[in-house]
């Protein structure tokens, strides 16, 4: 299961439903700075960290929302 339907089903369980809510509208604003700083990265640092940038952020975000379900 994702982290995210994680996340969905605690807060429903917890009836927490603007928690999700909250969390889904960081998630997209987190994109929007995450493909706008790997562009920077990719154009400023050359070619490869339009692969490595991606795969990074996402990972230490992966370790964001998880520290949501402890």
């Amino acid at each position: 299961m994702q982290v995210l339907d994680q996340i969905k089903k605690q807060s429903q369980e917890y009836k927490q439903l603007e928690r999700y809510q909250d969390i889904m509208k960081s998630q997209q604003l987190w994109k929007n700075f995450v493909d706008q700083e790997c562009r920077n990265a990719g154009a400023y640092i050359g070619s490869p960290m339009y692969e490595f940038c991606p795969m990074q952020k996402y990972s230490e975000r992966l370790e964001q929302l998880e520290e949501y379900l402890n």
